[in-house]
């Protein structure tokens, strides 16, 4: 993100991606998928755009 970025961006960005990985785990663990790590770059790639 830019340098000027606000605060409240930042902050929204990060309740932003918590709650994607969050509910990604919820749904394997639901599924009976909590062990298995998923293809490489499925939740990291999505979220990492974002910084």
């Amino acid at each position: 993100m830019p340098a000027k970025t606000s605060l409240k961006r930042l902050v929204d960005t990060a309740k932003s991606r918590w709650w994607v990985e969050h509910s990604y785990r919820e749904l394997k663990d639901e599924l009976g998928l909590d062990h298995f790590e998923g293809a490489p770059g499925t939740v990291g790639t999505t979220t990492s755009c974002w910084c």
